[in-house]
């Protein structure tokens, strides 16, 4: 599959950042400028996101193999990886996979095993189906229906970044509905390979998420026997968002290490 993908900078390095679930590239473009001053930084939307093709197969090994492809398309030997949330799964499976591929791992908000956190995915679905896209106006009606099914304003933020006009004016979502709400079970669900990955990695949590528990880091520490992890207290699970100097600074020295 040819992903879309925005890239910047010039360096000699090369940065994959994978977004997470219901994401996209752009949700990273900010991250990406700040990298971009030493390195060379891409950012790939996944499968069913973003401007990247839509297909009825959606799970890690497949968004994993999506990444091998991506690196060999753009002719990528070795990469630093950032992965947040879904795409921090995908980037535990790309090192457990495919370890060649990787120079430094870094993993944000996330563990192997099932999300356990309060948030209820199954609702944001409920919310996007509410919204009668095709019909609808204006954006501020959207983003209305949507506060109003989740009163959130982060994550209402999240899913208008998937709202796009088309020719005709009438609205749609960019993301693909059906299958991403299918597949649901697999996205929160565990990461379905096991093994050892020995290359340097690195966990950064929010202080104020509830995704990686006492449990789930011990399972990383497994997996990843190199990790190293690092909580940024004042955020939550949209750390690189919330607190992106500190994230940033702490990434950065990382991955200069």
């Amino acid at each position: 599959m040819s992903l879309f993908y925005r890239k910047y900078g010039h360096g000699t390095r090369n940065l994959l950042i994978l977004h997470g679930f219901l994401g996209s590239g752009d949700n990273c473009v900010s991250l990406a400028r700040r990298f971009a001053e030493t390195f060379t930084v891409w950012l790939p939307d996944m499968r069913n996101h973003g401007f990247s093709p839509h297909n009825s197969l959606m799970d890690y090994n497949v968004m994993a193999d999506d990444i091998v492809g991506f690196c060999e398309t753009n002719e990528l030997e070795k990469v630093d990886v950032i992965g947040h949330s879904m795409g921090g799964k995908i980037a535990m499976v790309l090192a457990l996979k495919f370890p060649y591929l990787i120079h430094n791992l870094v993993i944000v908000d996330i563990a192997a095993g099932k999300v356990q956190a309060s948030a209820n995915h199954k609702l944001l679905f409920e919310a996007i189906r509410a919204v009668e896209i095709e019909t609808i106006k204006n954006r501020g009606e959207i983003q209305y229906k949507l506060f109003e099914k989740l009163g959130d304003e982060k994550v209402v933020k999240l899913l208008l970044k998937n709202v796009a006009r088309g020719v005709g004016g009438a609205y749609h979502w960019k993301i693909n509905v059906g299958v991403l709400e299918a597949a649901l079970p697999q996205i929160i669900g565990a990461i379905p390979c096991k093994g050892v990955y020995t290359g340097r990695t690195l966990l950064i949590t929010g202080g104020q998420s509830h995704y990686v528990s006492e449990a789930d880091e011990a399972l990383l520490f497994d997996l990843f026997p190199m990790m190293t992890s690092h909580t940024i207290q004042d955020a939550g699970h949209w750390v690189h968002a919330e607190a992106p100097e500190a994230f940033h600074d702490r990434v950065f020295a990382f991955l200069q290490a």
